[in-house]
């Protein structure tokens, strides 16, 4: 492991392992326990601050095309040891909350959030346009009360971000910040979660009610090393960037690398996910599960 990476070494530096520590500690709530469960919950809320931190670098970037931006390099995508940082995918090919969120972030087509203003942008960098779409922002309490909410019918160019006109009221406590795109057929296009809070408080993502998932896991085709998975949210509390895993019904073990559609996905009550999967083909044999993590607690079909 780099020196860098966990090291307390002297001086302000963001890079450190500990500078990252000490977010995760004051504005999620940090470690609860030594036990096993209260290192699973910390994790939890490191990926939580990973997909935000991510989120919000990307976006910031994207909704100024062309005025003050023409595109991002990121440095960097993984790292060449075992790392306890900076990377979106791991020495075992295990792609982090960060990795999704970069790959949203970076989609020809989304939906984000100015966290600074509250404005919301739809980012189109293909070189077609789309016409009329409908961009619908929802905000809800911790309870999943439903707050406010507003849906504006936009004309979308080619190869430009729009700022739709539609500014998220200014938190006063914590809220979540849902938006979508559809065309107007109902198909959804494109987006995105954000958790807000004036004061970077967001202990009480860690206490939400355990979702109610039902799961359902297709191989597609024989031997291809290809999945199709779905998840319906059929409780009554938000399924916060819940992590699908294929595992080997043998040893629990992850089979890795996975290349999923989309990981850490969040999911509203009665909200259903279709999410494919790719395993490398002839590279393992052998019964598969799937397992969803929620951060909290776990569930295997």
């Amino acid at each position: 492991m780099a020196y860098h990476d966990a090291a307390n070494f002297p001086g302000q530096d963001l890079r450190k392992f500990t500078a990252l520590d000490d977010i995760i500690r004051n504005d999620y709530g940090g470690s609860e326990t030594q036990t096993q469960q209260g290192v699973d919950k910390y994790f939890a809320k490191a990926q939580l601050q990973n997909y935000a931190a991510y989120q919000s670098a990307i976006g910031s970037i994207g909704i100024q095309m062309w005025d003050n931006s023409t595109g991002m390099l990121l440095w960097k995508s993984n790292s060449s040891w075992p790392s306890l940082v900076w990377q979106l995918y791991d020495w075992y090919q295990q792609a982090h909350a960060g990795y999704y969120a970069a790959q949203k972030s970076f989609a020809p087509f989304s939906v984000q959030m100015n966290r600074a203003t509250g404005e919301v942008f739809v980012v189109n960098a293909n070189n077609q346009s789309l016409g009329e779409v409908l961009v619908s922002v929802d905000v809800y309490d911790a309870s999943m009360n439903q707050k406010w909410k507003t849906v504006r019918g936009i004309n979308i160019p080619s190869a430009t971000s729009v700022n739709t006109g539609v500014m998220v009221p200014e938190a006063e406590k914590l809220v979540l910040v849902k938006l979508t795109v559809k065309d107007l057929d109902e198909n959804l296009l494109a987006d995105n979660i954000y958790w807000i809070h004036p004061e970077n408080d967001f202990t009480k993502l860690s206490v939400f009610p355990s979702p109610e998932l039902k799961t359902d896991l297709k191989e597609l085709g024989n031997d291809s090393g290809k999945y199709e998975v779905s998840v319906d949210n059929e409780g009554h509390s938000i399924a916060l960037l819940i992590q699908m895993k294929l595992v080997d019904s043998r040893s629990g073990h992850e089979i890795l690398p996975a290349l999923w559609s989309d990981n850490f996905v969040t999911l509203l009550p009665n909200e259903k996910g279709f999410y494919q999967v790719e395993l490398p083909r002839g590279g393992y044999e052998g019964p598969v599960k799937l397992m969803i993590e929620t951060g909290i607690s776990k569930k295997v079909n």
